[in-house]
């Protein structure tokens, strides 16, 4: 811990790495949902998922769990991996370090969203709204929250039959 914390730029890159990871996986996420392959998978994870009956939804929706075995965990890990690149992207100061912490922090919701998990969702919205507050600069607070809205509104044009499941998955 000593010889990390020693100068920032130890730090940030810590913060990098980890973030990547959580991008990595969060893509691992991605391909489980869009392909129902499962890459590296081992036998006790092909058997909790025969257990779990594949954590499906309705209509043979299946929520994704990674490597967590758990889609609940591993929302959970995404929504709090999300703000790695958050903060990240607003300590950033060159152009294409911004572009690569918004590809991360686009892939960790995408995959969050693959999760179909309520309280991961509410944890980041109402995480987000906290950064907002406390993010320190009004410029910034504006940007993300058209960054949201735009956000929202692709995710409405473009996944409208995922939402719909996600909305209902809520009510249960």
């Amino acid at each position: 811990g000593n010889i990390i914390a020693k100068d920032t730029s130890a730090i940030r890159r810590v913060f990098q790495a980890l973030a990547f990871m959580a991008a990595i996986l969060a893509l691992h996420t991605i391909i489980e949902a869009t392909t129902g392959k499962f890459l590296f998978e081992s036998a006790r994870a092909q058997a909790n998922l025969l257990q779990n009956s594949n954590f499906q939804l309705q209509a043979g929706v299946s929520r994704a769990g990674s490597f967590f075995g758990n889609p609940n965990g591993n929302g959970a890990f995404l929504a709090t991996s999300f703000f790695l690149p958050l903060a990240l992207f607003i300590d950033s100061t060159r152009f294409w370090a911004k572009i690569v912490h918004i590809m991360e922090m686009l892939a960790i919701l995408l995959a969050l969203m693959f999760t179909y998990s309520n309280g991961s969702w509410i944890a980041t919205l109402a995480g987000v709204l906290i950064f907002l507050f406390l993010v320190g600069r009004v410029r910034y607070s504006v940007l993300l929250t058209l960054l949201i809205v735009s956000l929202a509104g692709i995710a409405l044009v473009f996944f409208p039959a995922r939402i719909a499941i996600q909305l209902a998955h809520a009510k249960d």
